[in-house]
């Protein structure tokens, strides 16, 4: 949950130029030799700001969502006594 909202935060203070720096960092050393990741990470450079946008939106429900999840278990709602 930390872990989540931790990209969460680091996304919405991201601008698309860092941002991308984050993400070629994360890069696999043979990403040209593979297809699919190629073509995956080419569009990811294409599109920057709409991959920016879905990790904010993405991470912010994740980790509201590993908080709801945290609430309920901790109050027993979801899990039987």
């Amino acid at each position: 949950m930390a872990l989540t909202g931790y990209w969460a935060v680091r996304a919405w203070r991201s601008s698309p130029e860092s941002w991308r720096s984050i993400e070629q960092s994360y890069r696999p050393a043979s990403w040209e030799s593979w297809p699919i990741y190629a073509a995956i990470w080419r569009d990811v450079d294409r599109h920057t700001n709409r991959y920016l946008w879905f990790a904010r939106v993405g991470f912010t429900l994740a980790a509201t969502l590993f908080a709801l999840i945290s609430i309920l278990v901790a109050t027993r709602c979801i899990l039987p006594r």
